[in-house]
């Protein structure tokens, strides 16, 4: 984790959700079964499919012991897509405030810290008929443009005929403690005989 995400991170309370999001309107038409209800399995094997191409949705924080160095990132070794993609109902009549009104609870629940920080909702009810779908991720996952990027790297903008298969993944087994701690302090020293160079540096060339 570079520092200015670390800086975020240390920021993040349960009181204080820093968290970036996007919210997405589909044609509900093809979106409903036969019942008019939304194909949540279909949206979630569509998101499987693409979650090779954002490696780090994959991806949980893990503390260094003691502290001695910014959090890094490791593999959900119990990732779960059903704990990120759900569904909900905007109230009646629909509107935009309802929909506001939604958007803005959604955004005040912490994400689960012990998992990858995101979360995918597929929200029906709307007085159009269509379908929103609103994606959320802590800012230090994603910004701005990192968030688009996913946005339009998990959903399509035209519907799409068949869905592939998702690609097999396996998450990579957790360092050691030790390994861990020895990583990083090895990081933070060379970081430090960097800035030491480059003060050097600065000083022969005044």
């Amino acid at each position: 984790m570079d520092p200015q995400d670390a800086a975020l991170w240390c920021a993040t309370t349960d009181s204080v959700q820093l968290q970036i999001g996007a919210i997405c309107r589909f044609d509900g038409a093809g979106l409903r079964d036969a019942d008019g209800a939304v194909l949540v399995d279909d949206l979630r094997a569509h998101v499987a499919s693409r979650l090779h191409l954002l490696p780090r949705f994959r991806s949980v924080l893990h503390r260094v012991p003691l502290d001695l160095a910014r959090p890094v990132w490791v593999d959900d070794t119990d990732f779960d897509l059903e704990r990120h993609l759900w569904t909900g109902t905007v109230r009646s009549p629909g509107g935009p405030d309802e929909l506001q009104r939604v958007v803005a609870e959604l955004f005040s629940r912490p994400l689960d810290i012990a998992h990858p920080l995101w979360e995918l909702a597929a929200l029906d009810g709307l007085a159009d008929g269509d379908v929103a779908v609103v994606l959320r991720a802590s800012h230090v996952l994603a910004d701005g443009l990192s968030l688009l990027r996913a946005a339009t790297a998990l959903l399509d903008v035209e519907p799409v005929a068949d869905t592939p298969p998702p690609v097999p993944w396996r998450p990579t087994r957790r360092p050691s403690t030790a390994v861990l701690l020895a990583e990083q302090v090895a990081a933070r020293r060379r970081r430090q005989v960097d800035l030491g160079v480059a003060a050097a540096r600065r000083r022969r060339d005044q």
